[in-house]
């Protein structure tokens, strides 16, 4: 929880999560997907070069497509963008309470710079550390449902007597269809 990185293509299902439910689109919708496109002012790349690919979107998530997602995020506003970021955990505690945590870096909307909202829809542009990261993935399996972390699951009294810790917070970030067109990507990738 102290050390922080960008997250990388591994933050593109929150993006994919925010155009299924308020984007209009599908893991089967479809893009044209050049080597390189400008947006922002800047030039986004994929990492391999390629002559142009027709991608669904869980060809952009199984491929790692920046190109793709650059384009897939410009169908949700950048409030909504910003809020499922957030809805998933990022840029706030994990709960632990461990000494020395990093929350991570999320700038707002109204910090981004020209080119920020489309690397944010690939993961860079933004810090997070490995509990938070986890977290997204473990709310995915979860059908949607964000479990706040934590490392006690219960304790044992003098006699032997076991009690469990109080549930831990839970918040529905995605609906059910959305954490299971999610999973069935990633069986993909």
């Amino acid at each position: 929880v102290q050390d922080v990185f960008a997250p990388g293509s591994t933050a593109k299902v929150i993006t994919a999560a925010a155009a299924f439910e308020h984007g209009g689109l599908t893991p089967m919708s479809s893009f044209s997907i050049p080597y390189r496109i400008y947006r922002g002012g800047q030039s986004i790349q994929d990492a391999e070069w390629h002559v142009g690919e027709h991608y669904t979107i869980a060809g952009i998530i199984a491929n790692s497509s920046n190109v793709g997602m650059s384009q897939v995020v410009g169908y949700v506003s950048p409030q909504i963008q910003y809020d499922y970021l957030r809805k998933f955990g990022l840029d706030e505690p994990t709960g632990l309470n461990l000494p020395g945590e990093s929350m991570g870096l999320l700038p707002t909307p109204s910090q981004w710079a020209g080119d920020e909202r489309y690397t944010l829809s690939y993961g860079q542009g933004i810090d997070v550390n490995a509990v938070q990261m986890a977290s997204v993935y473990a709310t995915i399996a979860n059908d949607g449902v964000r479990v706040q972390p934590r490392l006690v699951a219960g304790t044992y009294n003098a006699a032997g007597h076991y009690t469990p810790a109080p549930p831990s917070k839970s918040t529905r970030v995605i609906k059910v269809k959305t954490a299971k067109e999610l999973i069935s990507i990633l069986q993909q990738v």
